[in-house]
Parts: C-alpha cells; structure tokens; sequence
C-alpha cells in the first residue's frame, strides 16, 4: 500500500541468497540499483555493522537463470526479463541498415546487473582517461589516485600481471585470462607482423595486442553480484529486495529522505533513509530517476508538468562507443569452441547444453578472444589515449546479427544469402573510444513504467566516421597479414546497400559499411556528469554528491565525464570502490604500492599507425 511503513524484513533464501519481501520503517543508506556499483557499494557499506544498508533492484534474482559462462552466449540473455531491453530513437546519420534505424540497447535488469548479460570483457582504460577527468575539475581522479581502486578490487590469475604491480590477488572480482586458442594466436601474430607490441592492457602502457582478459573464475561468468553481493547477504545490518523499482525520490525540502518503491508490480512503499540515497542504476535509469523526482533540465521537468527541485543537466553527455564489426570466415576450424559447438545448429540439444549450461559432461568451454588498442592517424596529440579498439572472437556466420543487432532483413540478405548459415566464423569490431557525438536520455512521460527516450546521436560529428572507418582498414590489415591468409581468413563478399564487387571495402564502401552497420558498444556513460562545484554542466561534484540536493550521491558510469578507452565495467567497479571510501570518509588503499611508472602524469608513449 502506498506510504505503508512496513515493520521488520522478512527473509527469504534463494539459495545462498537472503532477500526480503518487505521493508524496515527506515535504513543509514539506501542504494539503488544492484549492478556493478550498486553491489560494490551494499558490501563495503555493511561493513560497519552499526549502519543499515538497503539494496534495491528492479529485476530479478540471477540464480533462476543458466549459468552463462562464454561471451557469446550472452546474446541469450538479451531482449529476456534479465534485459530492460531498451532501443533508441532513429538516428538521423548512422544505424542506416537497422529497423527503423533503431539500435537495441540490452542493459541487465536483476542481481548483477549488466554484468549478468555482457561479454565480460575486462579493460580499465588508459592513464589518460583519468587524467582527462582530473583536468576537468575532477579531484582525486587522477590515474595515481583510481589506480590503486582497480588493484583493490582485483583478484587476478595472470602471475606474471601480478608482477607488474599493476594488478591485485586478493580483491572480490575473479579475472582469469580468455583461452589463446589458435585462432588468438593468430590474431596476435598478425599484429607482430605489423609491427605492434604484445602487451597487458591494464598495465604501464594500453596501445598493442594482448590476450583478452574477463571478469571469470573457472571458466564461468563473475559479476560483482558473485564478488561483492553474494557474500555480504548473509549481514543482518545488510536487505536486498528484488522486483523492486524506485519511481522517485522522497524530499523534505532539498533534503533527499527517502525512496518511493513499486514492489512485484503492485505493491507502494516509502522507505527512509537517514543518511543517504545512493542511484547506482546506471547511466540510462539514474537520470531517469531522478528527472522523475524533479532533478534535471527545466524545460524538460515542466513539460510533463514534474516540480523543479533543482535544474541540472541531467541525460546530456550521454556518451557510449559506437561499433562496427565484420565477420570473417574461417576456411578449417581452429578453435576449440569451433571443434565441439560451432558446426551445431543453434537450435541443437547439443549446442544448447555446450553453449549455456555448466553440467556439460565434457567440462565448462573457455571463452576466447583477443584485444588491441591503437593511436590511428586522426588521434588527438593534446590527449595521449588510444582513439580505435579492435575485438576479435568466435561466432557462426550471420549469427551475432540476426537476434542483437536489428539488422534489417534485406541488409541481411545481402550479407549472407551466399553462405552456409553456421558454418565457422570469426568477428573483428572496431570501437570509436572517444566520439564527438555526444547523445541524450530524457523522458517519454511522467510515469515512472515508461522508458526513457534514449538518443546516442551516433555518428553525428563527420570525424567519427573518418575514425571509425580508420578502424575496419585496421581489421582489413590484419586480415591480409600472411598468418590470417595460411589459415583461410577472408571478409565476406556480400554487397551492401547496392554497392558494386568492384567498391568493396573502398573508402566509400567502408563510410557505407560504418553508416549502415552502426552498433552500440554497450558502454553508455556520463548522463549524471561529475564535475567541479559550480561546473555548470555537471551533475555531482567530484564526492559524487548531486549539486544543490543533500543526501543523495550517483555512483556509477553515469558520472563519467569523459569515456573511458574501452569497456566501462571495470571503471564502474572503481568507481563504487573509491566512493565507498569517500562516503565512510577512510583510506582503504595506503597500503597500497603502486609501480614508479605509474606515480607519474604521461609516462605512457605514444604510438601512432
């Protein structure tokens, strides 16, 4: 019943879950949003047991589904209830071959958040990204300043990495290296051949070719429900209710109090907080949230007749990696996915149980892939981070389009009529890294069942395009290096959108290609900027606390007021881990010793093709 003060929590066990079906009269903080700060944040702030945390999720409980455990099987998990499956407004220059030039956007919904769907890439970014942030007014997110967060929260298997000083052993996130198949190798060898180095992306230096590392343990899935919540649920100072979403914030003037919730659909609370209330639901539902309470742009808050309690730039700089990849294929197969899954048909019993499933008599597959970052010709000499990321893993031909990318049938067709549907395959994705084309979230309505009005605005800035087609002339390199061509490797020969054989993979074919095959990266960011006090257009200042309101902090990618050089994930977990420390007002990283090479500015060489 809406307003109802309900009593004590009543638990119920999933598992080793311990979830609550109601609500106390009143908790120190509550958090909204069980994604990869939300959960960051529910650990370390129940460890003071003489604090209540309440962690709210929207979705569901992860236990209830398979065990997802390679990247591409988290295709399965996308456009399901663990998915708010959200889509864009047309793009007016990019996403020219999706229906209605709308691009899916899958963001997780339940325990883990979009770490239970994602391809579980690890990257942190450069030094640069970092420093960028601190330039901007951002103090304390220097690269010197996070580094030692990202360290904290690792528990990494790579011991040579270990050495480096980069990297933890003993944090809650599992990260274990991607299997270096021969396929691996092979992109790797490639980008020997042309000259780059192999490196540790996450180490003193990001430009190079580097086995791809993920947030893993034993092969299967680990998101910081697994390495933060899971193992603070069974604290008695510590509720996590699922089915539960926030439709605005409760206030006493500027004050934030508290949080109005719909529970399992029809059931109204008002809970309070004494302390605070904490957004951790990402980059597209925070400033949902709070344009709702009445937190954002005037005109916007008065158009659906909301009360103005303070007017920020909520849902601008809505920033995300626009993508674009090309499938390759495999003339034998090399992998050892390909040998036991890929010449099943989807469909197949066979397929389904290798594929999803951790019961499968011959043991849970390793996932494969390999990484590389780069300075192309048109970087930026003011800031020395890499502009291009290029992806390479396995999938089946036509595959990764047909269900995640909304690719038009005809665009389709003409890509893959000529093939042998799931025969072996692999993809190569350039990422833009660092977009002019700045997009927005804002809202349909007033109703807080509605969802939001995404427009990332692709593509806008003519200079993406020059740089992503930059980036498929990398793919193209390296697939005409002598190691891709021993083993068969060659792009399809599909037309595309009536281009002649003759253009293809021109400059013109590849601006076509870019404009038509426009996808999201999955990393959206910077809605809720952080900024300096006064920073005009930010939204928290550099404690992440909401400019103007008191009680109330954003703590997750949305506050990002620069992407990072590659997947956001990682970023986010430091981002709660150092928020954590700036909300209980300790250091919990003292002890921590960075490598001499990291102490500086911009040690890190540049590198350009």
């Amino acid at each position: 019943m809406l307003g109802r003060m309900v009593g004590h929590a009543v638990e119920q066990r999933i598992g080793t879950s311990k979830l609550v079906d109601s609500f106390r009269d009143a908790y120190d903080y509550i958090i909204v949003g069980a994604g990869a700060a939300g959960n960051v944040l529910a650990n370390r702030l129940s460890e003071n047991d003489q604090v209540t945390v309440l962690l709210l999720e929207a979705g569901g409980d992860d236990v209830k589904k398979p065990s997802i455990h390679i990247p591409a099987s988290a295709a399965e998990l996308q456009q399901t209830e663990f998915d708010y499956g959200y889509k864009s407004v047309p793009q007016k220059r990019a996403c020219r071959g999706l229906n209605d030039k709308q691009v899916f956007y899958p963001r997780g919904k339940g325990l883990g958040g979009s770490g239970s769907i994602n391809y579980m890439s690890y990257t942190r970014g450069s030094r640069h990204d970092f420093n960028l942030w601190s330039e901007l007014g951002c103090t304390g997110w220097s690269y010197k300043e996070v580094l030692p967060y990202f360290i904290k929260s690792e528990d990494n298997t790579n011991s040579e990495y270990i050495k480096s000083g980069y990297h933890g052993k003993d944090g809650p996130m599992k990260i274990s290296d991607f299997k270096k198949t021969p396929l691996v190798q092979a992109f790797l060898d490639a980008g020997l051949h042309l000259g780059y180095k192999m490196i540790d992306i996450n180490g003193a230096e990001q430009l190079g070719f580097s086995n791809q590392q993920g947030m893993l343990h034993k092969g299967m899935r680990w998101s910081t429900a697994h390495g933060y919540l899971r193992p603070a649920m069974a604290r008695a100072n510590l509720d996590v209710a699922i089915n539960s979403r926030v439709n605005q914030l409760l206030f006493d003037q500027k004050q934030v109090v508290g949080v109005e919730i719909n529970k399992d659909q029809d059931q109204q609370y008002k809970v309070k907080a004494n302390r605070e209330v904490i957004l951790s639901a990402g980059a597209i539902e925070s400033p949902k949230i709070l344009m709702l309470s009445g937190i954002g742009p005037k005109e916007q808050l008065e158009r659906f007749n909301i009360p103005v309690r303070a007017d920020l730039p909520v849902g601008e700089n809505f920033q995300d990696h626009p993508m674009c990849i090309i499938e390759y294929k495999v003339d034998r197969p090399l992998s050892v996915s390909m040998d036991h899954a890929y010449y099943q048909t989807p469909a197949s019993k066979e397929y389904q149980q290798y594929m999803f499933f951790v019961d499968d008599p011959r043991g849970t597959p390793p996932p494969e892939g390999a990484i590389a970052f780069f300075r192309t010709r048109l970087a930026t000499d003011k800031y020395l981070y890499p502009d291009v990321l290029l992806q390479m893993s396995t999938s089946l031909v036509g595959g990764i389009f047909r269900k995640l990318w909304n690719v038009r049938g005809e665009v389709f067709e003409s890509l893959y009529s000529s093939e042998e549907d799931n025969r072996p395959s692999i993809y190569m994705t350039s990422y833009l890294l660092h977009p002019e084309s700045h997009g927005t979230i804002t809202l349909a309505s007033s109703d807080p069942s509605d969802k939001p009005v995404i427009n990332p605005n692709f593509l806008d800035n003519p200079h993406d395009v020059t740089v992503l087609v930059e980036g498929i002339k990398l793919q193209l390199q390296l697939q005409n290096t002598e190691t891709f061509r021993n083993i068969g490797v060659a792009p399809r020969r599909g037309s595309l959108a009536g281009c002649r054989e003759s253009e293809l993979y021109s400059d013109d074919h590849l601006e076509t290609l870019v404009r038509h095959q426009t996808l999201t990266g999955h990393h959206a960011s910077g809605t809720c900027r952080m900024g300096a006090p006064g920073d005009g257009k930010a939204v928290v200042d550099p404690e992440l606390r909401v400019q103007g309101i008191q009680g109330l902090r954003i703590v997750d990618a949305s506050v990002m007021p620069e992407i990072p050089s590659g997947n956001t994930s990682a970023p986010t977990v430091m981002i709660a881990e150092k928020a954590a420390d700036i909300i209980r007002g300790i250091n919990t990283i003292s002890h921590i010793q960075l490598p001499d090479d990291a102490r500086g500015v911009d040690s890190e060489v540049k590198a350009s093709l």
